[in-house]
């Protein structure tokens, strides 16, 4: 708040000084103190209630404190002056002014007691005005040669601010004299020169620093010197890694400036860099190699002599990795993960390796590792999402490699979360399973699909699972919610009759199977007549009085009733009457059947039936016919291996009685007459084209 009051009173003094008339005014001060009275009312207040509080508590009556109650009422004042100012026209300011004020009433303010609170105002505060002073510290001393280039600071601060002026010898310096040039607190000396008696540029200056508070004085000497180079700094033998850049340098101390030259180059290219300091030269030496190394000199000479220094420069071998492409790794769950970073380095360079996960050095706690050589790391047992990158950083003492894998395990699907039948119709026979599948978006193997299971009598099995033939497809039932990606869906499932359902649901993605989650229900099916009878039903005999039947079990989820199992149904083919034996075992395939006489080679038919507690199964079911004691049956499934095994059995048994010898005698004899009447037919056939033959040539040869 001072510097705001410092501001105004500056304005007012102006005004009261200078006797601006009313126009000058308004056009100069009025709105620039109407500004500062604004910002000084808001800070009136809080210094109000400061200063009351402690006069009250203190009991103090101080000419400052006094001067502080008294800040709102100047201010209000220095509003009406320059209200009155504005007002008056060719008045003198010397007058007393007449001023109401607000909650002050017949005030009258003159101008010795404005200037009174203005300086106790500064009894309290900084000065508003302060002598000259140096800013950081005087113009020093200059050693310089001949043909340079001199800048000189005199650098001073004061209110008002200080006036600069340079002197040479006591007489001062204009912009008119040759070879100086004065800019605000710079002294510019161009190309000086060296002299006698005050002929040259090595001269006394002054520099004077001066306001109304008084005035700073220094002086300073410019020395011209001359002597030859003298190096005082230069690069160390540099060792360094093949194609890396060297930067050498080397500094002389010359007066006048020394001319550097580098010699020692063997073909390597190389480029100046420049420097602030025209003693001081600088190369950089791009891409070196081993033709690069050897020693490098450089030289500064100016006409009174010379200087020189060496830098040996020594090449390594880069660190380089064996293998550099095997960063981007795709990796299997649970399995051990092998990271190399072996690498190729010079001999005379000792390696360093450093393993990180995900930025972090490696921790035996948080992760289970084992490192061989150091230079190859072991992750054992990797699960997904457990670390994002592995690095490895190999060092020496002159530069480093890193090595950085970015590795993304897959795994199997997870488990679905949530599989329930939220129905179960007993009658109609069919159930809907809903479930809920939950995992992170945009994963390298994102689940695909869903597969559902069932057992269809889960009271006495557990194992024998059976699959669904129609999966569900993920991608028709997901959405991406908060980088997770969740899978909804309801599927309805025909059942078969009388069977007891458990379902569970496993989710399949392009590594494999989850493993499958239960759902909470079972779910029973009413019973029915069987759908299907026994398929492949054929018949076998290898006794003229009895035949086995054979046939393909039916599964059980097609028994579709309790008590599930057979009828089999045979007859003579030319008697009308079927004859009946059951078959309780479900799983039993085949059943022995006597006659109670023998049947030879009769024609017999065979039916197989599904029967259970219903009823018999509604399909039509097939007939297959065989002949008793025949070998070989209709049905041309039977195989021949089995055939050949009856055959041994029979002659083993020694179940054939004389009738059967008969029938057996006169089939092969029957066979072997046929046999030798081909053989005679053939016989006579041949005779008689050789009789057409002799008597086609007997013509011949009687007409010649």
């Amino acid at each position: 708040m001072l510097l705001l009051i410092e501001k105004l009173e500056n304005c007012v003094f102006a005004v009261i000084d200078n006797n601006f008339n009313s126009v000058d005014i308004r056009s100069s001060f009025q709105d620039v103190i109407l500004a500062l009275m604004y910002q000084i009312d808001e800070e009136v207040n809080i210094i109000n209630s400061k200063v009351k509080i402690a006069i009250d508590s203190c009991n103090v009556k101080d000419d400052r404190l006094n001067f502080l109650l008294t800040i709102h009422k100047y201010q209000q004042a220095m509003s009406v002056i320059v209200k009155e100012l504005s007002e008056s026209v060719g008045e003198s300011i010397e007058k007393t002014l007449d001023l109401k004020i607000r909650g002050i009433c017949n005030v009258t303010i003159e101008k010795n007691i404005i200037v009174k609170m203005a300086q106790l105002r500064k009894e309290i505060s900084k000065p508003i005005m302060k002598p000259p002073k140096w800013k950081y510290k005087p113009p020093v001393d200059v050693n310089a040669s001949e043909g340079d280039k001199l800048i000189i600071f005199c650098n001073a601060t004061g209110k008002p601010k200080p006036q600069i002026t340079f002197y040479r010898n006591g007489i001062k310096i204009n912009d008119l004299m040759e070879k100086y040039f004065v800019k605000d607190n710079q002294l510019v000396l161009l190309n000086i020169s060296h002299g006698m008696y005050g002929a040259g540029d090595n001269s006394i200056y002054q520099c004077k620093a001066e306001n109304k508070h008084g005035y700073l004085w220094s002086n300073f000497y410019v020395n011209i010197i001359e002597f030859k180079p003298k190096l005082i700094k230069k690069s160390n033998d540099v060792e360094v890694i093949e194609g890396s850049d060297v930067v050498m340098f080397c500094e002389f101390s010359s007066i006048p400036t020394a001319n550097i030259i580098w010699e020692g180059f063997k073909n390597v290219a190389y480029e100046v860099v420049r420097t602030g300091n025209k003693n001081k030269s600088k190369i950089r030496l791009k891409y070196v190699d081993r033709s690069s190394e050897g020693n490098y000199s450089c030289t500064g000479k100016n006409k009174y002599g010379f200087d020189e220094g060496n830098v040996n420069v020594i090449v390594r071998n880069k660190t380089r990795f064996i293998i550099e492409n095997d960063t981007s790794i795709v990796h299997l769950a649970s399995r051990n993960l092998n990271l190399s970073c072996k690498v190729i380095h010079d001999e005379k360079l000792p390696v360093f390796y450093e393993w990180f996960i995900d930025n972090k050095r490696i921790d035996k706690g948080k992760i289970d590792y084992e490192m061989v050589k150091n230079d190859t790391l072991i992750l054992k047992n990797t699960k997904i999402n457990s670390f994002n990158s592995v690095k490895c950083k190999v060092s020496t003492k002159l530069n480093y490699i890193e090595k950085n894998f970015q590795i993304i395990i897959i795994d199997v699907p997870n488990p679905v979360k949530l599989a329930s039948v939220i129905e179960c119709n007993q009658n109609e026979r069919y159930a809907k399973i809903h479930f809920e599948y939950f995992e992170n978006a945009y994963l390298y193997s994102p689940v695909i699909e869903f597969w559902i299971q069932y057992l269809i009598d889960s009271y006495n099995d557990s194992t024998s699972w059976i699959t669904h033939p129609n999966p569900v497809t993920a991608e028709n039932h997901e959405y991406i919610d908060n980088n997770m990606r969740i899978v909804l869906s309801t599927v309805q499932i025909d059942l078969k009759p009388y069977c007891h359902y458990q379902f569970r649901i496993f989710a399949r993605n392009s590594i494999g199977d989850s493993v499958p989650t239960l759902a909470n229900e079972i779910c029973t099916t009413s019973p029915d007549y069987p759908y299907n009878h026994p398929t492949d039903v054929r018949i076998e005999s290898d006794e003229f009085n009895s035949i086995i039947v054979y046939w393909n079990t039916i599964q059980r989820e097609e028994w579709n009733g309790p008590n599930f199992g057979y009828e089999i149904h045979y007859k003579s083919s030319s008697n009308g009457k079927w004859n009946v034996k059951k078959v309780d075992d479900p799983f039993k395939n085949s059943e022995y059947i006597s006659f109670k006489e023998d049947k030879p080679f009769q024609l017999i038919d065979v039916k197989v039936l599904s029967v259970n507690d219903v009823g018999i199964g509604i399909e039509i079911p097939s007939i297959v016919q065989g002949r008793v004691g025949l070998l070989l049956t209709d049905n041309l499934s039977i195989h021949s291996e089995r055939t050949t095994r009856t055959v041994d059995n029979m002659l083993s048994k020694k179940k054939l009685n004389d009738y059967q010898y008969f029938i057996v005698i006169i089939f092969f004899v029957i066979i072997f007459l046929q046999i030798i009447l081909f053989i005679i037919c053939l016989y006579r056939k041949i005779s008689t084209k050789e009789e057409e033959i002799l008597c086609v040539e007997e013509a011949l040869m009687s007409n010649y």
